[in-house]
């Protein structure tokens, strides 16, 4: 299988990996019909704050797919508002989190089934 490997972004290539906060790597990849890609964050040294968002991240992921384990059907809209209601009682307990809800994208995943 062939590649052809293009960053969006090239930016300076020179640059030690080191001189950045966080670094996200994200690959997509094709196979006739089907479509796939995978997107990874390294974070480096991170600071209390970027520890407090990471964390919550975390917690938010688990608390996405406690709200669809066991269950028969969910709607994404269900899934969704499990999501917000963590964010937002983990935002009024954590100092550094009280925007956090407006960082919040308006999905959790591509809701696809896979």
């Amino acid at each position: 299988m062939a590649t052809r490997l293009r960053p969006p972004q090239p930016g300076n290539l020179k640059r030690n990996l080191a001189d950045f906060s966080c670094i996200v790597a994200s690959v997509g990849a094709k196979y006739r019909e089907y479509s796939t890609n995978i997107t990874r964050t390294l974070i480096v040294d991170p600071t209390k704050h970027q520890r407090a968002y990471y964390n919550l991240c975390l917690s938010t992921m688990d608390t996405i797919i406690k709200s669809i384990n066991g269950k028969e059907s969910v709607t994404c809209q269900e899934v969704y508002n499990a999501a917000v209601e963590h964010i937002k009682a983990k935002a009024s307990t954590v100092e550094y989190l009280h925007d956090a809800l407006s960082q919040f994208q308006t999905d959790c995943g591509y809701s696809i089934g896979l």
